[in-house]
């Protein structure tokens, strides 16, 4: 389990709402940070983890909330199974170079994130 200021997170998907919370109140960050840790996290990760995968090149909202229901299942222990997770789905997709990099360091940020919470 993770914990947060008083608060514990017991399940992956908590903590990433938290985290996607803290983003949006965040003036410190891009923009974007909060599209790019969704892609990160939701299109590029859940599937490895064995969730949901989106049918097309952009997740719809409901495919979006699948996943999210997806990592409400998987418990904070399973965090150090998600860069390795990232990586083969990545790999199964062929995808550029800077695309995997640009989502392994989004996923890397909070997972950092979720670290820096205990």
């Amino acid at each position: 389990m993770v914990q947060l200021k008083g608060l514990v997170f017991s399940t992956i998907g908590e903590g990433f709402r938290a985290y996607i919370r803290a983003l949006e109140t965040d003036l410190t960050r891009p923009s974007n940070a909060v599209s790019l840790a969704r892609t990160a996290v939701l299109k590029f990760t859940v599937p490895g983890l064995g969730g949901p995968s989106p049918a097309g090149k952009r997740m719809l909202k409901a495919e979006q909330e699948a996943a999210l229901s997806f990592l409400d299942r998987i418990p904070t222990d399973q965090l150090a199974t998600c860069l390795k997770a990232q990586q083969q789905v990545l790999e199964a997709l062929d995808t550029t170079s800077d695309i995997r990099k640009t989502n392994r360091y989004q996923l890397s940020l909070f997972l950092d994130w979720m670290h820096e919470q205990t």
